[in-house]
């Protein structure tokens, strides 16, 4: 892949990331819930903005020229961790309104937390795998 690849898969990725976190904050504004801790969901598409951003697309701007092997393979794990995120999104946001796996005591929310951290975890082990497997 060239480093256009990768920057259209990250710009993509941080699109999709946004779209659900404008949402979230104009749900909150607009209903006022008491409780404004974000939601474990929520996490896994910060994770996919921040990555993507801080990732592949600032060192492109910055030093691509000059590093374009080793942000190759960066962007590379960056990429595949950001699309794990935001996969596992809908089934982590479906957990916390106890719509999918939907029991009367709440379970739904303990297991979308922990959908989203072994979400997380194999995002980072993604991510490290093919950074280490590609690095020049």
């Amino acid at each position: 892949m060239t480093h256009t690849d990768y920057l259209t898969v990250a710009s993509i990725l941080a699109a999709l990331a946004i779209q659900p976190f404008v949402f979230r904050i104009g749900r909150e504004l607009t209903f006022g819930e008491t409780d404004r801790r974000l939601p474990w969901a929520e996490y896994l598409v910060l994770a996919t903005l921040s990555t993507s951003l801080l990732f592949v697309v600032l060192p492109a701007v910055v030093f691509l020229p000059t590093y374009q092997r080793e942000w190759a393979a960066i962007a590379a794990g960056t990429c595949a961790a950001g699309a794990i995120l935001m996969t596992a999104y809908p089934f982590a946001i479906l957990c916390r309104y106890d719509i999918w796996l939907s029991r009367s005591n709440g379970a739904g929310q303990r297991i979308g937390k922990g959908l989203v951290i072994a979400a997380g975890a194999f995002a980072f082990t993604a991510l490290v795998t093919l950074a280490v497997r590609r690095w020049p």
